[in-house]
């Protein structure tokens, strides 16, 4: 909101536990500066994790079926240039001011989970499109490994939930299902705290 009012063209966003490699602002500029699509509208980037191992960024929506985080291991070798995606995270990401002047505002009431993919999702519903610069430019700083808390499991389960809701899709809703009956099996099977994540 503060970078739009102020009349800035592009916002850099960033998860409050990663960081930039130093040239990375001016790596994204010069995408942003050559980008030939005048729809771009969200421009990221790949990263390295906490132990130095890259991690590329960016997922297909395919009907619901990538609805986690779209981060994942590199390829390699890596894509030529920038690639177009459905979802990144806001790790690290240049957000167009068009794109907001356009739907607005992230939704503050996602709490912490699932907020960036539906804005990617509302942003391409918009016809704005997501590239992915096949580059490592931040790192990130906290361990994604080990047993989240429950909490964490309500509110991706809600928001992916309150995002096909207002898609209305069906396709989405029925692999939305699967996948929490996937999440539910491997809480049962493999993770402390059982009732509580169920």
């Amino acid at each position: 909101r503060a970078g739009v009012a102020a009349g800035h063209d592009w916002i850099w966003l960033f998860d409050d536990d990663d960081r930039p490699i130093p040239e990375a602002l001016g790596t994204l500029v010069e995408v942003v500066e050559a980008m030939s699509d005048n729809r771009a509208g969200m421009i990221s980037s790949w990263s390295y994790g906490p132990d130095g191992t890259v991690l590329a960024e960016g997922a297909p929506w395919n009907a619901g079926r990538g609805g986690g985080v779209p981060r994942g291991p590199a390829a390699d070798p890596p894509p030529p240039g920038p690639y177009r995606t459905d979802a990144v995270t806001f790790s690290g990401m240049m957000l167009s001011g068009v794109v907001v002047d356009a739907i607005g505002l992230p939704r503050t009431d996602y709490y912490l989970m699932f907020e960036d993919v539906e804005y990617c999702l509302r942003a391409k519903r918009a016809g704005f499109r997501t590239y992915v610069v096949p580059r490592p430019l931040a790192t990130i700083l906290r361990a994604g490994a080990g047993q989240r808390p429950p909490w964490r499991g309500y509110y991706q389960t809600r928001n992916h939930l309150l995002t096909i809701r207002d898609r209305g899709s069906a396709a989405e809703l029925f692999w939305w299902a699967v996948r929490q009956v996937k999440f539910l099996a491997a809480a049962m099977l493999w993770q402390d705290r059982k009732a509580e994540r169920a």
